[in-house]
């Protein structure tokens, strides 16, 4: 019960409890000596925060609309900062790529004709392929049958294979 109601007394202290915690509490507090002097500390803390929180002078509005005035200055010089930096970033990167292009160009139309080279006879073979499927009706489901008889047996092989013993 004393952990409990130790972690009701700083919520009793700020009238967040309900009636039955706060009965609670107020029972416990006649009987438990540790409890009363915690719930003092606790007051004594609260009026302390209280007091300092009075003292404390809330700046004029001119205040925020100065640091507002400041960090809009400031993002005004860091995009004109931002803007040139990027400019000369890509006008570099640009030079970059003309210059390897120049350089790299034999090899660059060399690979080019590689690549589309591979893709025509891939199409091509594609095609041929499509064509045969589709004049022969039953050519794909020939293929299927043949693919899972073949499936099948080479189970079976792998299967009889492993429980075969060898001699050595």
């Amino acid at each position: 019960m004393h952990e409990y109601v130790e972690e009701l007394l700083s919520p009793y202290i700020d009238d967040e409890l309900n009636s039955e915690e706060r009965k609670a509490v107020e029972q416990h507090l006649k009987t438990c000596k540790q409890c009363r002097e915690e719930v003092e500390d606790l007051r004594f803390l609260k009026t302390q925060m209280l007091s300092a929180y009075k003292t404390i002078e809330i700046p004029d509005i001119g205040f925020e609309q100065e640091v507002i005035r400041k960090i809009q200055i400031l993002e005004a010089e860091n995009r004109k900062a931002f803007s040139w930096k990027f400019c000369t970033a890509l006008v570099i990167g640009i030079l970059v790529i003309i210059f390897a292009l120049l350089k790299l160009s034999p090899i660059l139309y060399a690979s080019l004709r590689v690549v589309y080279t591979l893709f025509a006879v891939g199409t091509r073979i594609t095609h041929a392929l499509l064509v045969i499927v589709s004049d022969v009706p039953y050519l794909l489901g020939a293929f299927i049958i043949v693919t899972l008889i073949l499936i099948v047996i080479s189970g079976w092989s792998v299967r009889r294979l492993f429980g075969t013993k060898t001699t050595g």
